[in-house]
């Protein structure tokens, strides 16, 4: 393979959107991983690309009076969709250039680690915030990976390319873009403390993991998550690397290089459509299309029950009322938490209500967390 046929591949990449690519072999790929990856057998590098957020402000994929937030990546079509048709494109076309069949590609649907590859492939290093910083580029970005039969490590000798890198003068804060250096920030501002300055990283205190997590969490936890539906950019968005290509929800597409018209968006979503699935007991068709839809109804029902509650949303009351005859116990819990807030702000028609499910409640676990509702009321009333 000559240098001009990785030039190529490289170049059908950036065609297709992709913001930087690069490749690495698999020798320090543990033997499991492959097995359960299921590659195909000849699998000898792998070609790794990035491909940046969908670039939609929050006002644009949902509108309503309850107070929520949704991570940069998840305001969009379903990034594994939109991208493995993609992939599906770029696999077609290496393979006719090349003469060899690629037909192997994955987007965060594998066990193997895309962050450890992309670092391998020389696409970036890693941040403080434990996320993989590409210079020029930051970390709003999704990683994908194509496995080739080829040795391209050896083969292709153009380094890791980044096709759509901000524009430099816009102040990149560090002295050397390669390193966090002294910076700290991320550290200072996630929510839950997850982040160590020694690079250690406590997903039980991380925000955006909470959001994913089942059962029942604990009430530091569910401060934590705050008003977040799902996910969570603090710690990218007072990173020095990002700061000059994202600013207030809002993409510069004169900076990226990047259209909105190259990612489809869903049908924009109000409080009703997750409301709506306690009485369907599943998620529609339009929140199907966003790519947080795979955690489940239960699980959207509860992360919205946690945004009302911390919104002090009173005018939801009846409906809630209504959703805490829920059959899951999980839900009916979180019908729950949401009485115990609007309790603590003096609404004792909610008191009520707590109690009440408390005493109908059947499950022995669920009755146990309503009880430690009601006796932190009691707690609280004693304080004040």
């Amino acid at each position: 393979m000559s240098l001009s046929q990785g030039k190529i591949i490289f170049a059908r990449a950036k065609k297709l959107g992709f913001a930087a690519a690069g490749v690495t072999g698999t020798a320090n790929l543990p033997a499991a991983a492959k097995k359960q990856a299921d590659l195909p057998a000849n699998t000898s590098s792998f070609i790794v690309l990035a491909h940046q957020y969908p670039p939609f402000s929050l006002g644009e994929v949902y509108s309503g009076d309850v107070n929520i937030y949704l991570a940069q990546y998840s305001r969009g079509y379903d990034y594994h969709d939109h991208l493995k048709n993609k992939l599906k494109s770029l696999t077609k076309q290496i393979s006719s250039v090349l003469g060899v069949k690629h037909h192997w590609y994955g987007v965060d649907n594998h066990p193997l680690s895309e962050k450890s590859l992309a670092q391998q492939a020389g696409l970036g290093f890693l941040g403080k915030n434990n996320l993989l910083i590409i210079p020029g580029l930051g970390s709003l970005y999704f990683l994908a990976l194509v496995a080739s039969p080829l040795k391209l490590k050896y083969l292709v000798k153009t380094p890791a390319q980044i096709f759509f890198a901000g524009n430099n003068n816009k102040a990149i804060e560090l002295d050397n873009s390669s390193s966090c250096q002294g910076c700290n920030k991320c550290i200072q501002v996630c929510p839950g403390n997850a982040l160590n300055i020694n690079g250690s990283f406590c997903k039980e205190n991380c925000r955006s993991y909470l959001t994913q997590q089942r059962g029942i969490l604990s009430l530091s936890q569910l401060k934590i998550i705050a008003n977040n539906f799902w996910g969570c950019d603090d710690c990218q968005l007072v990173c020095p690397h990002n700061i000059y290509n994202y600013n207030a929800n809002y993409y510069d597409s004169t900076i990226r290089n990047y259209s909105k018209n190259n990612w489809p968006l869903p049908g924009k979503l109000f409080p009703a459509d997750f409301l709506n699935i306690a009485h369907n007991n599943s998620i529609s068709s339009k929140l199907a299309d966003y790519p947080f839809s795979w955690r489940g109804a239960r699980i959207l029902l509860r992360n919205f029950l946690i945004n009302l509650a911390h919104d002090k949303a009173y005018n939801y009351l009846s409906q809630i009322i209504k959703i805490s005859e829920n059959n899951s116990p999980i839900i009916r819990y979180y019908c729950g938490y949401y009485f115990y807030n609007l309790a603590l702000e003096g609404r004792p028609v909610a008191y009520q209500e707590l109690k009440k499910l408390y005493i109908q409640e059947s499950d022995n676990n669920c009755r146990e967390e309503l009880q430690k509702l009601l006796r932190k009321l009691s707690t609280e009333e004693r304080s004040q």
